[in-house]
């Protein structure tokens, strides 16, 4: 198997400092783990209580409440986030932000740094798992990847939603990716944006990869840089939705 080789941000550091993190880690796989796992039950019954007053209120009280829960994991890596060009997204605008996917810490890393507002589309496998809680709870949607009348009901929910001003997470390659070169992206995921009428934020994710990979358990410490690219209007969709796709591949390749 192959064996994961240590992140950049490890080979700059110490050793006694690699030995204190690796000892750290331990201790909160062992500690805090347990605390994010029932930080998350009394969340869902929190959540779940809220219904009573409403969905408005249920839905921004599930986005405060991951906001400090997708924190927390973060913070459970013992790693640093960055952002570059946070001013690149927009203020009352429909947008819709489109980045690469290759491990489960890009989720609370874009909830918890960057859009704790925002919704996701995730496929409907993970409706039993926390994450599809929490899509479902922040009022994203969850869908099937294979094309049908229903689920083609679910993207034009995903359309409304965003045109009442809720913005949309959506990862265009639709899965995670093994390695750090990116995926083909779905030409059918920027009809969303073009439908809903709004512009895409590309955000490129690097960093996560090394920390998390897909299949691994056991997380490293690391660097995370969250990259805000320049929006893209709907009108350019209209015009050329390969060009559009071709500049997402470029900006969201991980170099």
């Amino acid at each position: 198997m192959h064996k994961r080789a240590p992140s950049r941000y490890l080979r700059q550091t110490p050793p006694l400092f690699r030995l204190m993190r690796r000892f750290l880690s331990i201790f909160t796989l062992i500690f805090f783990t347990p605390f994010l796992f029932v930080f998350v039950v009394v969340v869902i019954f929190f959540v779940f209580a809220l219904q009573v007053l409403g969905r408005r209120v249920r839905v921004e009280a599930a986005h405060i409440c991951y906001r400090w829960w997708s924190r927390l994991v973060v913070a459970a890596t013992l790693s640093r986030v960055r952002v570059h060009g946070r001013e690149n997204i927009p203020t009352g605008q429909r947008y819709t932000i489109y980045a690469n996917h290759s491990s489960f810490i890009d989720i609370p890393v874009l909830s918890g740094y960057l859009v704790p507002d925002a919704a996701y589309a995730a496929r409907k496998s993970l409706i039993y798992s926390p994450i599809g809680f929490w899509v479902l709870a922040g009022d994203g949607v969850l869908i099937e990847r294979k094309a049908s009348r229903k689920e083609l009901k679910k993207v034009l929910e995903i359309v409304d939603k965003i045109k009442s001003g809720r913005p949309f997470i959506i990862f265009p390659e639709g899965t995670r990716t093994h390695t750090d070169r990116l995926g083909k992206l779905k030409p059918g995921s920027i009809k969303i944006a073009q439908k809903a009428r709004a512009q895409i934020v590309p955000v490129r994710i690097k960093g996560t990869l090394e920390i998390l990979p897909r299949g691994a358990f056991w997380p490293k410490p690391g660097e995370i840089e969250l990259s805000v690219g320049k929006p893209i209007s709907p009108e350019k969709i209209d015009e050329n939705q390969e060009e559009v796709l071709k500049r997402l591949e470029n900006y969201l390749s991980v170099g």
